[in-house]
């Protein structure tokens, strides 16, 4: 029993010294631990904005978006087409972008390359130059997640429509 009074004695002390309890010090620590692992990066999502023209499957318009041209745009070839995807959908550091007609005619694609290093988490912006040629008065730009494998449940792409001159 001596020891216990002991202890509670000690821990009177540092009430009385720093105005705090042992209780109320560990319930503060706690907090700013556990608000510090909720606060950790999470994923950072890019909304292109175009998910109501998009095939959305598993919601790619929040892993990539088409920068530039916008939607609407009209555009000619040659073609330069800008934008960001989640790393995880580059292959080799690329992804295939393609112009369509609204038939779903392909009028051209090539790979889109990443600007940055492409196997680094998170973010890649990327580029693709396309030369076109057609009749069509309208199309789509489609940029997709390269898939080597084939397994259509890692398939996924964004679209944004176009204009042509």
């Amino acid at each position: 029993m001596k020891f216990y009074r002991e202890h509670l004695d000690s821990q009177s002390a540092i009430v009385d010294h720093t105005g705090m309890s042992l209780q109320n010090t560990f319930t503060i620590i706690g907090s700013v631990l556990l608000l510090a692992s909720c606060s950790a990066s999470a994923p950072t999502a890019v909304d292109s904005g175009t998910s109501s023209s998009s095939d959305v499957s598993s919601s790619p318009a929040a892993e990539a978006t088409i920068l530039s041209p916008a939607p609407d745009s009209v555009v000619t070839s040659p073609l330069v087409v800008t934008g960001r995807a989640d790393n995880s959908w580059f292959f080799e550091g690329s992804l295939p972008v393609k112009v369509v007609d609204a038939d779903g005619n392909v009028l051209a694609a090539e790979p889109g390359q990443a600007k940055t290093d492409w196997m680094t988490p998170g973010i890649i912006e990327f580029e693709a130059h396309l030369e076109f040629t057609t009749t069509a008065r309208t199309g789509f730009i489609v940029v997709a997640k390269d898939n080597p494998s084939g397994d259509p449940e890692r398939d996924a792409e964004i679209k944004i429509p176009v204009k042509f001159e």
